[in-house]
């Protein structure tokens, strides 16, 4: 636990305050794809979301990975099958 003006907070809790995450939406403008796309990659590459107030969040190493998954299946012209082996031979964390 850290102390901090007289409050203690877990590290747990700092961690998770200092996690930037961002909504479906931002993610698709971000990348320049429908919503659907995300959604369709979620599921192909196993990304796992968590919900808040209904709406589903990526952390900044999920929208990292959205983003390298894209960079492989449009501009550098993967299959899905291949961009899967690259990402499990060449994990981003």
């Amino acid at each position: 636990c850290i102390l901090k003006k007289n409050r203690t907070y877990s590290i747990h809790s700092i961690i998770m305050q200092e996690q930037k995450t961002y909504t479906k939406a931002e993610v698709s403008q971000q990348l320049g794809v429908q919503p659907y796309i995300i959604t369709l990659w979620e599921k192909q590459f196993g990304i796992q979301t968590t919900v808040s107030n209904g709406e589903e969040l990526y952390s900044e190493l999920d929208a990292k990975r959205l983003a390298s998954i894209k960079e492989l299946l449009y501009e550098k012209g993967y299959s899905i099958a291949a961009a899967k082996q690259f990402l499990q031979e060449f994990p981003m964390a």
